[in-house]
């Protein structure tokens, strides 16, 4: 299976030039991380070994708009637990010529924040190094469904 980073679909899009990386298909998942995933043929695997198996990389949302499981929401290539998890965006600060491409996470909402989670709680343990990636003050929504998206800065490298 050839494996391309995520959302990429081997369009070169995300990393211009990047052919992929070349990977037996795995043979069994059990070891695996159960993380819902979407993969570049629009369907929603339990994880990302299990799409390997499929012989398909990890896509990006778009793929499977509409097809989010239930009790999660789309956050880049994965779905987050949507009472117990964000999903956070950093986008890197670096110059276009060094920039990463953006990374989407699942985090846990911190214990301290489960009680009333609320936007403010998130964006400080966001910044807050022991826990959170964002060097820049992050902007946060909340959606219809009451989840929580976390976007900012960091230090992708």
């Amino acid at each position: 299976v050839c494996v391309y980073p995520p959302g990429d679909c081997g369009e070169g899009g995300i990393v211009p030039g990047n052919y992929g990386v070349c990977q037996p298909r795995p043979t069994s998942c059990g070891t695996a991380t159960p993380r819902e995933i979407c993969a570049c043929d629009g369907r929603v695997y339990a994880s990302a070994c299990e799409a390997a198996r499929a012989g398909v990389s990890i896509g990006s949302g778009e793929e499977c708009s509409g097809a989010a499981p239930p009790g999660t929401i789309a956050c880049g290539s994965y779905f987050c637990d949507a009472i117990s998890e964000y999903c956070q965006i950093v986008e890197d600060g670096h110059d276009e010529l060094f920039k990463m491409p953006t990374r989407r996470t699942c985090e846990e909402i911190p214990t301290t924040c489960m009680a009333e989670p609320s936007c403010d709680c998130l964006s400080e343990a966001a910044t807050d190094p022991r826990e959170g990636d964002c060097s820049s003050a992050p902007a946060c929504t909340r959606g219809e469904s009451g989840s929580f998206a976390v976007q900012c800065l960091g230090d992708l490298y």
